[in-house]
Formats: C-alpha cells, sequence, structure tokens
C-alpha cells in the first residue's frame, strides 16, 4: 500500500459524528492530544477552516487534528 492509496482512502472514507466523536476521545485516552483539546479537534472538524475538509470522512478528523496539532507545536 502506498501513500497515495492511502490518502485516497482516507479522503473517501466517511465518518459520522459518533466515530469521530469516539476517535477524538480515543485520541486523549491514548496521550496523543491533550484532554483539553478535544473540544478544539471537534470544532475543527465540525467547522474545517478550509472547504476541502468540509464532507465528513477520515481525511476531515485528521486535518482537523492536524489543525489542532500545529498550535501545540509552534515554537511561538
Amino acid at each position: 500500500m502506498t501513500l497515495e492509496t492511502v490518502a485516497s482512502d482516507l479522503r473517501i472514507t466517511t465518518v459520522n459524528d459518533n466515530q469521530a466523536r469516539a476517535c477524538i476521545i480515543r485520541a486523549a485516552e491514548l496521550d496523543a492530544i491533550p484532554s483539553c483539546d478535544v473540544l478544539t479537534v471537534w470544532r475543527k472538524y465540525k467547522q474545517p477552516r478550509h472547504e476541502e475538509f468540509a464532507e465528513p470522512t477520515r481525511w476531515s478528523l485528521l486535518n482537523a487534528f492536524t489543525e489542532v496539532s500545529k498550535v501545540l507545536l509552534s515554537p511561538f
């Protein structure tokens, strides 16, 4: 499986709200994100900055995590 194939799969696999919530909560339980960022990730997922992430897919959920991590990893 190539990175291109994985990215394509993420873009077409839909996620319902309960699945997205469970994924975000699980990420906090595993310390992948701080628990205080659960709502921030959820909001970024439900109201993405970029139109291409408007569809509820695994790609848009990944983008929500990425957007929040940019703030966490920023040196400024």
